[in-house]
């Protein structure tokens, strides 16, 4: 009766296989936790930057794109460690045994042993308390879509590596900053480093969307008329 979808290209997609169908484009979930009457996000002191690697195609983390990824993020992060000295902590958004983070982290982690100290944090999986997390940090590099969105909700300065076209989508629909997005597969270290270094020192330009805004946006996932013909409350489920 009702379908809600939240980027456009899933919005084609769906209007490609079902024409005639009651398709909206309307937004992530992900904002609804900001609804929630048990949880209020608390402003905490920030330190240090946060860093997300996923796999993409092989998710053994061992592909050359990977490689190659790996390269680069390596030669970010010596960059804002020796200019900064934040602490960095590479943490684990998806946990999956054969799919999470940790592996590409963990090659990460080997790679650095010499240069620049870093720390791992591992899978959380309550989403109100990774939201909770991020709101420590003073930037964060995600390449997992949710790691931007959450991000995004605490606060906290997002710089986007773009795997797929939903994370493009995301990064339209929040105005993020062009100097904040990145290529996944096509981008230089050097060049993610001097942003970051430069927003630290001097301030990151914000997101045209607010989090506010976006909260809003998620609700319009729910057709009161719906509610009403079909005697369901949807705000009886989590917003998981």
């Amino acid at each position: 009766d009702f379908v809600g979808v939240r980027d456009l290209d899933s919005f084609a997609t769906a209007r490609s296989i079902a024409p005639n169908a009651n398709i909206h484009f309307t937004f992530d979930l992900a904002p609804l936790l900001l609804h929630r009457t048990d949880f209020t996000l608390k402003e905490i002191p920030r330190r240090g930057i946060a860093i997300n690697l996923c796999p993409v195609g092989d998710m053994s983390g061992n592909s050359i794109q990977d490689t190659q990824r790996l390269n680069e993020m390596a030669q970010a992060i010596k960059n804002i460690w020796q200019q900064t000295g934040e602490p960095i902590e590479l943490i684990d958004i998806n946990g999956h045994a054969h799919e999470g983070d940790f592996r590409l982290h963990q090659r990460l982690t080997q790679m650095l042993a010499a240069t620049a100290p870093v720390t791992s944090v591992e899978y959380d999986a309550n989403p109100l308390r990774l939201l909770q997390r991020l709101a420590g940090y003073r930037a964060i590099v995600s390449m997992r879509l949710h790691g931007a969105i959450l991000g995004f909700l605490a606060g906290t300065p997002v710089l986007s590596l773009n795997y797929h076209s939903k994370c493009v989508g995301w990064c339209e629909q929040a105005g993020m900053p062009q100097s904040y997005r990145f290529d996944a597969n096509h981008f230089s270290g050097h060049l993610l480093a001097e942003h970051l270094i430069a927003g630290l020192q001097t301030g990151f330009t914000p997101s045209a969307l607010t989090p506010a805004q976006a909260s809003q946006l998620a609700l319009s996932n729910w057709s009161k008329s719906y509610e009403s013909s079909s005697q369901r409350l949807h705000s009886c489920y989590s917003s998981l």
